[in-house]
């Protein structure tokens, strides 16, 4: 069964970017909750110290965006594809 490439990789950006705008947004309005669970689930000691030191602008975010949907839609797009072409 052969997989479109162009659907997967448009698929799979549109995860990524939901993904990282979620996480994004999370830091940007509760960045000592969201780094006290990051350290928590991840074991890694006192991330939340961490948290005045953050500062994300809606460029960053935006800009960030930008780069994980062209970057995820070929990560995916080419995951398709090698698939494709080994099946």
């Amino acid at each position: 069964m052969k997989i479109k490439a162009h659907s997967f990789g448009l698929a799979g950006a549109i995860t990524l970017g939901m993904w990282y705008s979620i996480f994004m947004l999370a830091i940007k309005f509760r960045p000592f909750a969201t780094l006290k669970f990051i350290s928590s689930t991840h074991m890694i000691p006192n991330l939340q110290n961490l948290a005045p030191y953050i500062k994300i602008t809606d460029t960053a975010i935006i800009a960030g965006l930008a780069v994980h949907l062209v970057f995820g839609y070929i990560f995916f797009a080419l995951i398709a594809a090698l698939y494709n072409k080994l099946s």
